[in-house]
């Protein structure tokens, strides 16, 4: 039976029109790329291109029309070549070789009921090189061909109930794919989704609000207060030795005298001037016994017998002293009011305000004594916390805390998107996967119910038939994998765009297709130093560990000048008032207002230095040492990310340049299987292949199939990293302490124009 099956094939006779059979509704399904050719066998090859004069692509364009939807394809001359059906995802492929891309290669938008996107590339091979124009469909359509002298026209209808079995196959083959429903976004929506409700995004936003705190916080130690203090105080203090006396029956005259000398005592303790106008020497000296001649340290002296003196000009009879008190009381009323000036050298300046009422109210007639004064007072540090670098060091440091915030939430929504990039070329490729092995398992299936009739037929030994259902066994297995492949994916770009997911139907699905590799390459067009230069300049995150480190050094020079000793200088200049009522208390509104609009006497001056040197001064010398500890740990971070970003795209450009390679030359590989697959129908038909080697080609061409997705794949990933690395893969701008984002680019290398 072996010698039937391999002798036939080599002599091409002994076929059964069962094995023909059963290889025609094999191989057809499975094989969308060269269904016209299978279907014509020997059909003669379509004209080339030259003969047609088309050389150039020069516009594609797409619109609605009745029936469903039209795909333009603009030339220089008249288009031929194929139109091809794939799934995997389910697209149309138009092969122009000869014919050069003159439109570009991001695709055009093709917004319709059938086609979604339309890719563009550069096909090279053993011919001559060409363009392949890419129409992916959201859902199985019927396509017709209509060519003219200026171009050709694709236009898609919905498919009739009698579609042929290629077509139907393919369909059949998408909506195995799709068998696990959910949302379909497109990695535009996904990005979006990212920026506005990534965490890590939401977070490092928290992070820059708080910064705007803390330069806020900073800000306030320059702000102008007004200070308003009022204080009473109500004193009991026993009167001098000596005052108290026998009291006897008389007049009150020595009473005055008594209490006008116990105020004279009360100036000379406070250093205030008895001399003054109301003063208690000017009183006193009404009494012929009071010395005319004194000065103030005669008065100290002379105070404590002004009382015995004074007995002989009353006499003995007309001294009463059981009035005087044997005790003082003092009602004191004091009110600042200043308004200071910190400027950010380290000056206060404060104009001032202050009144002062004294009431005595141990003794009866004594005036209240209303005082005012008003001038300015100056502050400032000339060592120990002088001076700008000083001074508004925190307030410095925390506005480029702020920058580097600003820089951080670019870094990490960069970063965010990027990881949602990754995630949606992920599960797109998970999906594709899913398509050709669940389609390959379909096929296997099929090739195990044939082969067994086959066996009936006694067309194949029986020992074919355990291969064949081992490799429907390994099929069956990759499907599995396969679907568990996309779960995870779906899962993943749910995690990644901050989505919630409380059932795996909410978890969404690719509506994009994996780009195709580029036409030409521009990242030659680049040097790799100049790549290394764009990459230092614009990366976020390397601008935020530069302002860390600028803030370092800010606080690290003022803990320096804060190892100084303090040396602070003062000097206060004003006009001094004085009203006095024996009628008004102390808290009297009417005395205090008297003392400011009444006579001024001055200028006053005054000058102090305080002079502050602590032993040790371990605080600040601790302080120094954190702040140097911290700039070195800042300049660290800051170089060691500037080299390794560096690092990272040298290499992704290798990377991106290998990845291009591989994705065009598994791309030669696919197509190259597809044409295999094709021509083992026709060795087959002519006895050159045996019916199982002409099955088996299918698993090559599945695999190349897979190769081709993991490359397209690796290229796209490749691009968004290296585009991330370069700073360029999110455009936005840090102004007014807020971050704004542009329209994110993660396919194509537009960055080699940045020169």
């Amino acid at each position: 039976m072996r010698e039937k099956l391999s002798g036939g094939s080599r002599r091409g006779r002994g076929r059964s029109r069962l094995a023909v059979a059963t290889l025609s509704a094999l191989l057809l399904p499975f094989l969308a790329t060269v269904q016209d050719a299978a279907a014509a066998g020997t059909r003669r090859p379509p004209a080339s291109p030259s003969a047609a004069g088309a050389t150039k692509l020069v516009a594609v364009r797409s619109e609605k029309v009745s029936q469903g939807q039209s795909v333009r394809l603009e030339a220089d001359g008249r288009l031929q070549g194929t139109v091809d059906r794939k799934a995997g995802p389910l697209r149309l492929v138009v092969t122009l070789p000869g014919v050069r891309n003159a439109v570009g290669s991001m695709g055009v938008s093709a917004r319709g009921p059938f086609v979604r996107r339309i890719g563009l590339a550069r096909t090279s091979g053993t011919e001559k090189s060409g363009t392949r124009v890419t129409l992916y469909l959201d859902s199985p359509a019927a396509h017709e061909v209509r060519r003219d002298a200026s171009g050709l026209s694709i236009v898609l209808t919905a498919e009739a109930a009698g579609q042929p079995a290629g077509a139907a196959a393919a369909g059949q083959s998408r909506s195995v794919s799709e068998a696990a429903t959910g949302p379909r976004i497109t990695l535009s929506e996904a990005i979006r989704r990212t920026l506005e409700a990534s965490p890590e995004i939401l977070l490092a936003r928290q992070t820059l609000r708080r910064q705007r705190g803390f330069l806020q916080q900073a800000a306030g130690e320059f702000d102008t207060t007004v200070v308003f203090q009022p204080l009473f105080r109500r004193g009991l203090s026993a009167v001098m030795a000596g005052a108290q006396k026998t009291p006897s029956s008389g007049t009150t005259s020595f009473r005055i005298t008594g209490g006008l000398l116990d105020n004279l005592g009360r100036e000379l303790e406070q250093d205030r001037d008895p001399f003054a106008a109301g003063g208690a020497v000017r009183q006193l000296r009404a009494n012929p016994s009071f010395p005319r001649e004194s000065t103030p340290d005669l008065l100290k002296g002379q105070v404590l017998g002004m009382q015995t003196s004074l007995l002989p000009g009353f006499g003995p009879s007309s001294v009463d002293l059981s009035g005087y008190p044997s005790a003082e009381k003092l009602d004191t009323f004091t009110m600042d009011l200043e308004l200071p000036f910190h400027f950010r050298n380290g000056m206060v300046v404060s104009p001032l305000l202050q009144t002062q009422a004294v009431q005595d109210r141990s003794v009866t007639g004594v005036p209240t004594e209303f005082q005012a004064t008003a001038g300015l007072r100056l502050d400032w540090p000339l060592a120990k916390g002088g001076g700008a670098a000083s001074a508004d060091a925190n307030e410095r440091a925390a506005r480029l805390e702020v920058e580097a915030a600003l820089q951080t939430v670019a870094s990490t929504a960069s970063r965010s998107v990027l990881q949602t990039v990754l995630s949606y070329w992920a599960l797109a490729a998970a999906e594709e996967r899913l398509a050709l092995v669940e389609r390959s398992t379909q096929q296997q299936q099929q090739i195990e119910k044939f082969s067994q009739a086959l066996v009936t037929a006694d067309e194949i030994p029986r020992s074919e038939l355990d291969r064949i259902r081992a490799r429907s066994a390994d099929a069956e297995a990759a499907a599995a994998q396969a679907r568990q492949a996309l779960v995870s994916a779906r899962i993943d770009l749910a995690r990644a765009i901050g989505s919630t997911v409380v059932d795996l139907g909410d978890a969404p699905l690719a509506r994009d297709p994996l780009p195709d590799p580029p036409t030409t390459s521009e990242l030659g067009k680049v040097s790799p130093g100049e790549l290394s230069a764009l990459a230092s300049s614009r990366r976020a995150d390397v601008k935020a560990a530069m302002r860390h480190r600028d803030a370092a050094d800010v606080l690290l020079t003022a803990s320096r000048i804060n190892l100084r000793p303090r040396i602070d200088f003062s000097v206060q200049a004003g006009y001094s008032g004085l009203y006095e009522d024996a009628a008004l208390d102390a808290t009297s509104g009417t005395g205090c207002w008297r003392s400011i609009t009444g006579r001024w006497a001055g200028p006053n001056v005054a000058l102090g230095l305080r002079f502050e040197l602590p032993f040790g001064n371990d605080t600040y010398r601790g302080q120094f040492v954190q702040a140097g500890s911290v700039r070195e740990q800042a300049e660290i971070s800051a170089k060691d990310l500037e080299r390794t970003a560096v690092i990272q795209v040298l290499g992704l450009s290798l990377s991106v340049r290998r990845a291009e390679a591989e994705a065009s030359a598994r791309q030669e590989a696919a197509m190259e299987s597809d044409r295999m697959v094709a021509t083992s129908f026709e060795q087959f038909r002519g006895g050159e292949l045996s019916l199982i080697d002409a099955i088996l080609t299918e698993r090559g061409q599945t695999q190349a199939a897979l190769d081709y997705v993991t490359a397209r794949q690796a290229l796209a990933s490749s691009v968004a990293e290296l585009r991330f690395e370069m700073g360029s893969l999110v455009p936005y701008s840090a102004k007014e302490q807020d971050v704004t984002f542009g329209v994110p680019v993660p396919i194509g290398l537009s960055f080699a124009n940045w020169r």
